[in-house]
């Protein structure tokens, strides 16, 4: 058993000075339980509240609270005996899937054969996921149970506070994470459920972007940060009837990430299932998952909106830092070709390659930072908690993290269905910048059409789309829009028609993060589908598999870290890999006259004028800058090792970010 207790110290007045602490004890007060894990997170004498923070991995019966001066001597004790509900054991099976993204994190619950829903721990349950001692006021009680959502877990998972839930981590601003040994979950850092919502409360320090690397308090970040998912997941099968020996876990990678980090993160996971749920990490219970896949099996199972099982598909998953793709030929379960590249939502949301968060001078950020502040300043009762957000993330300049908090704000209680709060409405009518999104998207196209060309593979019947970077799809258009702007896009890269209604772009616009989640569930519920997994991940992890693929799109198609490295064949490649994105700009600007752009989509005329003049600019400078940017996080690289991400993309990010972005008004 494991317990975690948080106990928070609003004793003031006279005793204002006093610090209070708690001791377990079992079978009685005959055996004092030595030495729980202990974190002190809110200082009193700073926030008059404090709060610490135990771990029992133990029962315990009673809990005696201590009340010390300032000399730490005892003033007063108090016991609280415990009324357990004896637990009767479950038989449940149940199956997790967690989607530990760049942006966000999903976590899927999937009990027997039943099916998959998004985790949740509700009030329903027979025995609480919180217990609390607090009696006085409602405004006492509303104080608590802030601090409680602050620093420790909310009440209730469900629909205010759950899944999916933006990937970042609240620590306390004192802890020192390159010193200690490791980041207590619930004590010295959580997961703050509450983030874009309320605020994060005094004291504490928000981490984001929490990445696999080889720095050390990042692993500590992710391990703490994992730890807390699996706590969950156990108090979830505890309360609702399902036994820990039975559970399994499937978890995703993208095919970005190193081998050794896959390896890592099993490694991580297998530590936590055994800390956590108290069993061995084996093949069959701990599962990994290549992420681009498993969209393809979510929507394999939902033929109302599936109708390609006997032809050629495309899956795109659209991530905050990367995009996967995998191409799924007739009635297979197994990928033709899998391949990824730093070309995702980030590429216009975020910063592009500078080392300087630019959130405070991007043009795009300061009309809508502007436009949302309005709103709030012109109702401070209701909307004084979001201005208070807005202002806490644009003090930190990340253009991804301020764009994230302006798609989260049409979903919060205070605005819910009021379209005046759709960030994603405002960019759809944005007549100056929906050039911008459709670039992007035609990008992806272009580059998944021409890839699938060189392999000799069949024009797709759908390209299928998920991940939460694929929001930027509603942005584009409509679903005839997309289906039109796809369809023209592969017919003239594949100089062939396609059949009328023989086309056509699925996506899933209320939960696109969830789909992954969901269709890795729906895969393992069988042996069948466990083997198919298992085969690809072994072929994966083979350095000369064939499904692995890397499409420069231009006619160099292996390029080195030694050909990047040696100066006269770097200039080669950037010569060439800039002729090709010109000549893609070209392409661009014809399409976008093809298809009357401006009359279809709302395309502001001076955009596609500015647009013509500019995207073309610094092109060499842009790669170069991506280039050494992508090897700052790094490790050391054999020279004869093949670049695995896509030159391509470099200049565009660029040229969106500087030469789109700042002008495109």
């Amino acid at each position: 058993n494991r317990y975690h207790v948080q106990l928070i110290d609003r004793a003031l007045g006279n005793l204002a000075a006093s610090d209070l602490s708690l001791e377990f004890y079992r079978n009685g007060l005959r055996q004092r339980i030595d030495e729980p894990v202990t974190r002190q997170r809110s200082l009193k004498r700073i926030k008059n509240m404090g709060s610490t923070f135990y771990s029992i991995d133990t029962d315990f019966d009673l809990m005696n609270i201590v009340v010390s001066d300032d000399r730490g001597m005892r003033i007063a004790e108090g016991l609280v005996a415990l009324q357990w509900i004896e637990g009767e054991g479950g038989t449940s099976a149940f199956t997790f899937a967690v989607d530990f993204g760049t942006t966000n994190t999903h976590v899927e619950s999937m009990r027997d054969e039943q099916l998959p829903q998004p985790l949740k721990i509700e009030n329903e349950s027979r025995e609480r996921l919180i217990a609390t001692l607090y009696n006085g006021s409602d405004q006492t009680k509303y104080l608590f149970e802030i601090v409680m959502r602050q620093e420790f877990i909310p009440k209730v998972m469900g629909e205010d506070y759950g899944f999916p839930q933006r990937t970042v981590l609240s620590e306390c601003e004192r802890l020192d994470t390159m010193t200690i040994d490791r980041i207590e979950a619930l004590g010295d850092a959580n997961i703050p459920f509450i983030y874009e919502k309320e605020s994060i409360g005094i004291g504490n320090r928000i981490k984001a972007n929490l990445k696999w690397s080889t720095d050390p308090a990042n692993k500590k970040r992710i391990s703490c940060y994992l730890t807390e998912l699996a706590l969950l997941i156990r108090a979830k099968v505890l309360l609702d009837g399902g036994d820990m020996r039975k559970t399994r876990l499937v978890w995703f990678y993208p095919l970005s990430m190193q081998q050794g980090n896959i390896e890592n993160i099993k490694r991580t996971w297998g530590q936590i299932m055994k800390s956590v749920f108290g069993i061995e990490a084996t093949d069959d219970n701990l599962i990994q998952m290549p992420e681009s896949i498993a969209p393809y099996y979510f929507y394999k199972t939902h033929p109302d909106r599936f109708k390609a099982a006997a032809s050629t598909v495309a899956s795109i998953d659209i991530g905050g830092g990367t995009s996967d793709v995998a191409v799924f030929q007739e009635n297979s379960a197994r990928p033709t070709l899998l391949t990824s590249f730093r070309f995702a939502a980030n590429s216009i949301f975020g910063d592009a390659y500078s080392d300087v968060p630019q959130g405070d001078t991007n043009p795009m950020l300061k009309k809508y930072v502007t436009y949302f502040k309005s709103l709030f300043d012109n109702d401070e009762d209701k909307y004084g908690e979001l201005n208070g957000i807005l202002d806490d993330i644009t003090a930190k300049r990340k253009s991804e993290d301020i764009n994230a908090f302006l798609f989260s704000v049409e979903n919060n209680k205070a605005t819910k269905n009021n379209p005046v709060f759709s960030y994603n409405e405002l960019l759809n009518t944005d007549s100056a910048r929906k050039l911008l999104f459709i670039y992007f998207y035609v990008t992806l196209i272009y580059y998944v059409a021409n890839m699938m060309k060189k392999r000799g593979l069949q024009k797709p019947r759908n390209v299928m789309f998920s991940g939460t970077g694929s929001k930027v799809l509603d942005i584009v258009g409509s679903q005839e829009e997309l289906d039109l702007l796809t369809q023209t896009i592969i017919e003239e890269i594949y100089e062939e028609k396609y059949d009328n209604g023989a086309f056509a772009v699925v996506k899933e616009k209320t939960r696109p993060k969830q789909i992954t989640c969901q269709g890795g569930l729906y895969q393992v519920r069988d042996k069948s589908g466990m083997m198919q997994v298992k085969e690809i991940n072994s072929e994966l992890a083979d350095y000369d598999n064939t499904i692995r693929t890397n499409f420069s799109l231009i006619n160099r198609e292996r390029t080195t870290y030694a050909d990047m490295a040696d100066v006269n064949r770097r200039q080669t490649i950037v010569a060439e890999v800039v002729e090709e994105v010109r000549r893609y700009n070209e392409f661009f600007l014809g399409f976008c006259d093809r298809i009357h752009v401006t009359d279809r989509f709302l395309v502001d005329m001076k955009s596609i004028n500015t647009f013509r003049e500019l995207v073309n600019r610094d092109l060499e400078h842009h790669l170069i800058q991506g280039w050494e940017a992508a090897q700052k996080n790094n490790e050391e690289k054999n020279e004869n090792d093949e670049i695995s991400d896509t030159l391509f993309f470099y200049p565009i990010v660029g040229s969106i970010r500087y030469n789109l972005i700042e002008n495109l008004k």
